[in-house]
Parts: structure tokens; sequence; C-alpha cells
């Protein structure tokens, strides 16, 4: 199972990290298998109560069970999905809806993605013991 193969790795490294290409030739798997493997690995690490699955640029993957490297690298998603969802509105939902304002499926669809959208800003920007951070 390359999710088993991938912690073992990981374990091994401990308490440095892999990165991408590490992984791939410490267990042997394909780039695409151990792709599949991480997201594999980062369900059964929840289940089996490990510390979670992170990727920094300067460690690669590893586990943590630090507080603020966990919210680092969960600020890191939110900004990226918030760039995902914001590309998405502008670049396809909205020039939809412009063409067919009247259309039901369109217009839910816009509603609901910019209340995720609002939901990633709002947590991108929250700062915990100060104040909400203005900018990017």
């Amino acid at each position: 199972m390359s999710a088993e193969r991938i912690r073992v790795a990981l374990m091994e490294a401990r308490p440095a990290g892999l990165s991408f290409k590490q992984l791939v030739a410490a267990t042997e798997l394909s780039p695409s298998q151990t792709r599949r493997g991480l997201g594999i690995l980062r369900d059964i690490a929840a289940q089996d109560h490990l510390p979670p699955l992170i990727w920094t640029l300067a460690d690669g993957y590893r586990f943590s069970g630090d507080p603020t490297e966990l919210e680092a690298y969960e600020q890191a998603i939110f900004r990226r999905k918030l760039n995902e969802f914001a590309r998405l509105i502008t670049g396809t939902i909205g020039p939809h809806a412009d063409l067919d304002p009247h259309d039901e499926w369109v217009q839910l669809v816009l509603a609901q993605l910019n209340g995720i959208k609002a939901a990633l800003d709002m947590l991108v920007k929250f700062r915990r013991g100060g104040p909400a951070r203005v900018g990017r």
C-alpha cells in the first residue's frame, strides 16, 4: 500500500521532512502513486490519531503536532483556495451570469461561491490574539 510506504519513509526521516522527489525515491513509488498515497495517508493519519501531515517549502512533507506550524499550513491552504474560488468566480461564473442573468442555476452557483469566498477571506484575514489583517 502506497500510503503505508510513505508513512514509513516519513517516520524514518523524522524530525526532518522529505521533498516530493525524496518521497518518490524513498518509497520506490511512481509520482502518481506517491500523490495518491499522500492523500490516502492524510485520511489514515486522522483516523489513527497521528499528527497531521503538512508540506512546507523548507521541509517538504512531514508530520507536525505544532499548533503554530499547523495554523501556518492551514492559512496557506485557505489562501490558495481563496485564489482558486476568486478566479473561478471572475473568470467563469461571473461572465456566465452576465450572459444569462435570469438563469437560476448560475445565480445559485454564484451566490454559493461568493459565500465560500467570503468565508475563506475571513479565515485568511483572521489573526490570533489581534485584529484581522488588512490586505494579504
